[in-house]
């Protein structure tokens, strides 16, 4: 989201500068009367000030979390349940509003996917969570469901199709082949993905199950799971990832290298990623 990309730049200090308002409060009050100003701040406007800076550094916290480079969903519900359970302890009228602000958006943006990948990641805290009595984490029922199986077969036929899409998308191939031959090769593959599509229709659910009976039990995943929870895990929960790129294209496209191409503005782009990473 991109409101969490704009609290990292923006609600950040002003969170910074509440906190020392309300440590100034006795230079505050004392200037105060010194002035002989009208103006005065009681003890529980005072109190209202410390409940605010409360209920505002968890979410402080989350947002930096959230806009780590390695946050995934996994780490995403981590940090909104850590952001509840601080709201919970502090038992104010103010945190209370916005827990409740806070479960009513979690309620309308979660979606299966996180469910899966909870399950993928540890099947134990699966089990755990669907036991809760809070709805606002609402966890998939383990049970094997057609709507279950179709959607992991989605997100593997995509997984195949992006790599079949890269390999026939190749210039150096494509220019060493007439267009005949281009045209043979293409009717081929189709041909060929949708036996393959075929034979995976018949065996993936009995695959599947199986699989999914050895991560529960043993806490291995099989060769489709383990390329189901490589996919999830590469969702990111905001958008501060395409913020950042975005902001890098703009340092490299300057002014000064306004006539880079295209290619060489996401080469660069991506090295830049790269090396940053393998910090």
């Amino acid at each position: 989201m991109r409101g969490a990309y704009e609290s990292t730049r923006y609600h950040t200090p002003r969170l910074a500068m509440i906190e020392r308002f309300h440590k100034l409060k006795v230079c505050i009050n004392n200037d105060l009367i010194h002035i002989g100003s009208d103006t005065k701040f009681s003890d529980l406007v005072w109190s209202k000030i410390k409940d605010l800076i409360d209920s505002l550094q968890p979410f402080q916290l989350a947002v930096e979390a959230l806009c780590r480079r390695d946050s995934t969903l996994l780490t995403a519900g981590t940090t909104l349940k850590f952001i509840l359970e601080k709201l919970l302890t502090q038992d104010t009228v103010l945190s209370a509003e916005l827990s409740e602000a806070l479960r009513v958006r979690i309620k309308e943006r979660r979606t299966i996917v996180t469910g899966i990948l909870i399950y993928l990641q540890n099947p134990k805290k699966y089990d755990d969570d669907t036991r809760r009595s809070d709805d606002t984490f609402t966890m998939l029922k383990k049970n094997y469901t057609t709507r279950n199986e179709k959607y992991l077969r989605k997100i593997q036929d995509d997984s195949f199709n992006e790599k079949l899409e890269n390999n026939l998308d190749s210039s150096s191939l494509k220019n060493d082949l007439t267009l005949q031959k281009e045209l043979q090769m293409q009717i081929q593959q189709d041909m060929k993905t949708c036996s393959m599509n075929t034979k995976k229709e018949k065996n993936f659910e009995k695959i599947l199950k199986k699989e999914m009976t050895a991560n529960e039990s043993e806490g291995v995943r099989g060769k489709y799971l383990s390329s189901i929870h490589e996919y999830l895990l590469t969702i990111k929960p905001t958008s501060v990832e395409a913020e950042r790129a975005f902001s890098a294209a703009g340092y490299i496209c300057s002014s000064v290298r306004s006539r880079l191409a295209v290619e060489t503005i996401i080469t660069v782009c991506f090295l830049r990623s790269l090396f940053q990473n393998q910090k």
